[in-house]
């Protein structure tokens, strides 16, 4: 079974949530953990960029349609 990178980073997300509450010794497991912290972050951080980017763009898009709307009606 293939699953996407931001599902994977989600399960692997809520593993490391899971480590943290009942913690293992060991230089692995900790380097794997600050892996998928990392890793996570920079999904996280991705996807609220791309989500303030749709904001602006919608934003943008609904201020164009009522521009022209507005300029049909003085017409």
């Amino acid at each position: 079974m293939i699953i996407s990178a931001p599902v994977a980073l989600r399960l692997l997300s809520t593993w490391r949530i899971s480590i943290d509450v009942a913690p293992q010794e060991g230089f692995e497991d900790s380097e794997f953990k600050m892996i998928v912290s990392k890793a996570y972050q920079e999904w996280e951080e991705a996807t609220r960029r791309r989500g303030i980017e749709q904001g602006i763009e919608q934003g943008q898009r609904i201020l164009l349609e009522n521009l022209l709307r507005a300029s049909f009606r003085h017409t």
